[in-house]
């Protein structure tokens, strides 16, 4: 076998956890050949688009021809825990279906391997793994009954939880309370980690019997996922928690003065060594209507029980029960203009810099790299350095209906933030990261004038 091997950057977290994994290549030109991922597969792509977000339920990792460090494939492999090396130049093209590479998350690089080479590797992860997750298990004690009694309610508000409040709302809900009252966060409301567990409560037994299966076996592993999404699903809701989520929800829209919310799982295992412990972290945007945030809710449930988050748990003996699933339910900002902001200049490593990028309309053509977004470099002093104006020809604005409309913007070719807007936003990454104590990468978004965060994490691949 000839050896192959192309250099990237490393674009995911967790290198230090598994240095070295193996997989086995499917090439995805386009949305019309995702069908052809099975399970553990690593997602050899020319970039990562919005129409690929469905088969990182079953992708093992991805690795792209192109892309930069606010790409969507960077984004999504630190949403879904996924490692990722991105920037090959020719790995769709270098590569083929089902051979079998290592990826090298310490020294950036892809390479052919041999089926022998590939089985060693999923041994050495395995057992990797299983030592890392036997290390953080005393991590997810069961929460109290004193911290019950704390916070009684099924639906807990953004300002009534905070970062040590992962074991109720999860992280993502914990890391929103404690933004809430100190940065300028849309407002919105968690459904507990223990109003799911009651809701699921009466088909437990049901689930557990379907994850009697052989996890080597792709098969029996997509069988179990979608049985479990089925029963989900298909769960008649206690009617009291349904009308807390209801009556919760009408007062964030009015609240907020929008119909629109993002519905975001939060799972209460999400600093494992291996993300996929916690679940898909399934996302639904522009969610509008009774219907369709009750129908929201029950798919974040569901994401627990993806192929590959059941995959991790029983290899490494760890018991389904002991991970629960709060969800997200925040109110969206229709933005005018939105974008990223790295506290550390990612290229550079320079600590002493913030990057903010940006185009009009949704972030997502920031981070799907549909667009060149202006840049501007700003010192920790508040001093703007380099600005790379772009010719921002296109958007991508929320219509009526919730969903995404192209739309041509005059004046591309201007700065799209003012100087005094650039250090303004610059300030707020800045104190976030004082907040946190660490680099962080930061989601934000413009309404009428004034700046939202609508995401925060440190930044772990300097």
């Amino acid at each position: 076998m000839t050896e192959k091997q192309l250099i990237g950057k490393v674009a995911s977290e967790g290198a230090e956890q598994l240095p070295s994994i193996g997989a086995v290549v499917r090439i995805v030109n386009n949305k019309d050949e995702i069908t052809k991922v099975e399970f553990g597969d690593v997602v050899v792509a020319p970039k990562i688009t919005p129409d690929y977000v469905g088969i990182l339920k079953k992708a093992k990792a991805i690795v792209t021809d192109l892309g930069g460090d606010t790409s969507h494939a960077v984004l999504l492999s630190r949403e879904h825990g996924l490692p990722c090396i991105i920037d090959t130049k020719t790995a769709t093209s270098t590569f083929q279906d089902e051979e079998f590479v290592e990826l090298n998350l310490s020294e950036g690089y892809v390479k052919s391997i041999s089926r022998m080479e590939y089985d060693l590797l999923l041994e050495q992860e395995k057992d990797l793994v299983k030592t890392q997750v036997e290390d953080k298990k005393e991590d997810l004690r069961e929460v109290t009954e004193q911290e019950i009694l704390k916070k009684p309610e099924a639906i807990l508000w953004f300002k009534d939880v905070n970062k040590n409040d992962v074991g109720i709302v999860g992280g993502k809900g914990a890391s929103l309370g404690e933004m809430h009252n100190k940065f300028p966060i849309p407002d919105g409301f968690c459904v507990s980690a223990q109003a799911y567990e009651k809701e699921v409560e009466e088909i437990q037994d049901k689930l557990m019997e379907l994850l009697k299966i052989d996890v080597e076996d792709p098969k029996q592993l997509e069988k179990a996922s979608k049985e479990i999404e089925k029963y989900i699903l298909a769960l008649e809701m206690g009617e009291e928690l349904k009308q807390d989520i209801l009556k919760s929800y009408h007062e964030l829209v009015k609240l907020e003065g929008t119909d629109f919310v993002a519905v975001r799982s939060s799972a209460t295992a999400e600093d494992l060594p291996e993300a996929s412990f916690a679940g898909q972290q399934a996302t639904f945007l522009n969610v509008k209507g009774d219907k369709e945030v009750l129908k929201a809710v029950k798919e974040c449930w569901a994401s627990l029980f993806t192929e590959r988050a059941i995959y991790y748990r029983i290899i490494n003996n760890f018991k389904h029960e002991e991970v629960l699933i709060s969800v997200v339910v925040q109110a969206m900002i229709d933005s005018e203009k939105a974008g990223v902001m790295f506290t550390v200049n990612p290229v550079t490593k320079n600590y002493d810099e913030i990057l903010i990028e940006g185009n009009y309309g949704l972030g997502e053509t920031v981070v799907g790299g549909e667009v060149t977004p202006d840049s501007y470099f700003i010192s920790k002093k508040g001093v703007i350095g380099q600005k790379h104006i772009a010719d921002k020809t296109w958007g991508l604005f929320r219509d009526e209906n919730g969903g995404n409309v192209k739309k041509d913007v005059e004046n591309g070719t201007e700065q799209l933030l003012p100087d005094e807007q650039i250090i303004e936003l610059a300030e707020i990454g800045k104190k976030i990261e004082e907040h946190y104590d660490k680099p962080m990468d930061v989601e934000w978004a413009m309404y009428k004038g004034k700046f939202y965060i609508l995401q925060a994490r440190p930044i772990t691949t300097l």
